[in-house]
């Protein structure tokens, strides 16, 4: 009975940290709201509402993400990874209810709320979301971790369909051409947009809180004791027969290591030995702790290090001395090129189509295929990983 009720809040855990991901449905409907939002700034708010540019609020939101999973850290120690989440919860159904009333008088405001706020309370739930799946299914994290991320682009595919049918039900044609932009002026479809917005939060935060009841602490996230029990048992083992597997590479038992909070894997990347170093490859300075000799200065030692994967814990770097790694640079251009990719999608994909198609469910449906098209292949990446199909 013990083993069944575990597996129960194993999987109850599982399924609310994919609904917990909800807000980040934001990034897909943006394209589709914001030519109603822009339309209602236009011809209902003008000129109060012409203190700022709705193109600021994706950028700021996916901006936004980064210092809130910086802050994830600080917040969890001081409320743990279940109340953690629950606070950015309510940041961002605050954010989102909040935004229905300040896009009547503001888009500075609008921006701030819907953005700054919104974005920073996302990558909080972001971070908590990725360590409840890595610590309740350490052997199956990158399948879940691509679930995790597909659930909010599969949700927007519903919520632009129901966006579309409640603001424009008539499929009324824009009718209003201001410079290189068309709008919407017809007073039916702009009465309801900030309704709209309320809709749109009400749903996201709905399947938000469902989500964190049913959400548990998984049991291998510890802050005082950042390597696993499970960890320390297979590393004696292997430091027995003569071998050593560091902390952060895939033991014989389990894929998942954890540290501080943060769930790490290893998917078969830069393996020594298949996964092993013997005793003789290296130097052994103390006890749990490796020192990779190099000539090539500190800096590449612990970059030597972080490639076999020998730290004892993660180091903080300073930022001089990360902008002198080859792997800075990479994740930067992989970072850039994809968030521009999503918001020029987001942002421009039915604004400019609307210049020259005048069905607007066919743009809305047009829109969908792409969270489709990101999802499946999130999936297929994620279970590839977890075969070992695809190695890095």
């Amino acid at each position: 009975m013990s083993m069944i009720r575990d597996r129960r809040v194993k999987y109850c855990s599982i399924v609310g940290a994919h609904l917990a991901m909800a807000p980040l449905s934001f990034l897909w409907i943006f394209g589709n709201l914001s030519a109603y939002m822009d339309s209602y700034f236009r011809f209902s708010c003008y000129p109060k509402c012409a203190d700022s540019d709705t193109q600021w609020m994706l950028a700021l939101y996916i901006a936004g993400a980064c210092p809130g999973g910086l802050l994830t850290k600080i917040l969890v120690k001081r409320l743990g990874l279940k109340w953690t989440g629950v606070f950015a919860m309510i940041v961002c159904g605050l954010s989102m209810l909040g935004s229905a009333w300040v896009l009547q008088h503001s888009v500075a405001w609008t921006v701030v709320l819907y953005s700054v706020f919104f974005g920073v309370a996302v990558g909080i739930n972001f971070s908590v979301s990725y360590q409840l799946v890595g610590g309740w299914a350490p052997d199956n994290f990158a399948l879940f971790t691509a679930t995790v991320t597909g659930f909010p682009a599969t949700l927007s595919v519903v919520q632009n369909q129901l966006i579309t049918a409640y603001v424009n039900p008539d499929n009324l044609k824009a009718d209003a051409f201001v410079g290189h932009r068309t709008y919407f002026s017809q007073p039916e479809i702009l009465h309801r947009v900030p309704m709209t917005v309320i809709m749109y939060g009400a749903m996201t935060f709905g399947l938000h809180f469902i989500g964190y009841i049913l959400i548990s602490n998984p049991p291998q996230v510890s802050l005082d004791h950042p390597i696993s029990r499970k960890s320390d048992e297979n590393h004696s083992k292997n430091l027995e027969k003569g071998k050593y597997t560091s902390d952060f590479l895939t033991s014989d038992d389990s894929s998942h290591k954890e540290s501080n909070g943060h769930v790490l894997n290893n998917y078969g990347a830069n393996n020594v030995n298949n996964g092993t170093t013997t005793m003789s490859d290296i130097h052994q300075s103390k006890p749990n702790v490796i020192t990779i000799e190099s000539s090539t200065g500190d800096i590449a030692e612990k970059a030597s290090s972080i490639t076999l994967g020998v730290e004892e814990e993660p180091k903080s770097w300073k930022p001089s001395e990360t902008i002198k790694t080859p792997v800075f640079y990479a994740l930067l251009l992989y970072g850039t090129s994809m968030k521009y990719g999503l918001i020029l999608k987001s942002n421009y994909y039915k604004q400019f189509a609307l210049l020259y198609i005048n069905d607007d469910k066919y743009l809305t449906l047009v829109g969908t295929l792409i969270p489709i098209i990101s999802t499946v292949s999130r999936i297929i990446f994620g279970a590839c990983l977890d075969k070992g199909l695809l190695r890095f």
